[in-house]
């Protein structure tokens, strides 16, 4: 349930964990993500994840921006109302970027991969890196989106930010997908150099392995 102070504002998106809002934050266009209260967990202990997730959500968006990735500005945080306000990053997704051919859209691609290096530089990972959760914005790729990014230098981790992206592309652009990924690992290997690139996709083979194995044996189990 949006809460009455909120009413003002436009409903953007509304999902099981949180709900994004649009409106004014000193004059300017924010986003209000407000991390909603489980009925069902006990309120002191629900106050308490949902506080300890908005800050931990903050960290990762200061971190990220003081590494000079492009990510939303962070302008206020609530942690005892689950809610954090953050700039407007307007502009298609990347996702919608592709489909409408837009001009430049390969070097935009190469741009969100190099975007991921900057994170992982930083040592955080985003959890949930799909062409949905990148912005384009005056020709440029911004990653939107961190609730579930974490702090880690881990090439599981960061494989699996890799994999996620990847796997997007796959069921959004089949017949672009090998050109779409190609372009975007080379933005990241600018980023994040031949080595740690290197290391980062055998492990994201690992993982795809891994999960192909996984569905095999489940279709068997069924059979």
């Amino acid at each position: 349930m949006i809460p009455q102070w909120a009413r003002g504002l436009k409903l953007v998106k509304q999902g099981a964990e949180s709900v994004i809002l649009l409106g004014d934050f000193l004059g300017l266009k924010a986003i209000y993500k407000l991390r909603l209260p489980k009925p069902y967990m006990h309120p002191s202990l629900d106050q308490s994840l949902r506080s300890q997730r908005t800050l931990k959500e903050a960290k990762v968006l200061s971190q990220a921006a003081r590494a000079g990735a492009n990510v939303p500005s962070l302008y206020a945080i609530y942690p005892s109302m689950g809610l954090i306000v953050m700039e407007y990053v307007e502009g298609p997704t990347l996702k919608e970027y592709v489909s409408g051919g837009q001009p430049g859209w390969r070097e935009v691609v190469r741009e969100a991969g190099a975007q991921l290096g900057v994170l992982h530089r930083a040592g955080v990972v985003h959890g949930d890196s799909t062409t949905s959760n990148i912005v384009v914005r005056e020709g440029r790729a911004y990653l939107i989106d961190f609730g579930l990014a974490d702090f880690s230098t881990r090439d599981e981790d960061r494989a699996v930010d890799l994999h996620l992206f990847r796997e997007a592309v796959i069921s959004t652009h089949p017949s672009l997908s090998e050109d779409l990924f190609s372009l975007f690992v080379e933005g990241y290997r600018s980023s994040v150099g031949d080595d740690v690139a290197r290391s980062v996709l055998e492990r994201m083979r690992s993982v795809e392995m891994r999960g192909r194995y996984i569905a095999a044996r489940r279709s068997v189990w069924r059979g």
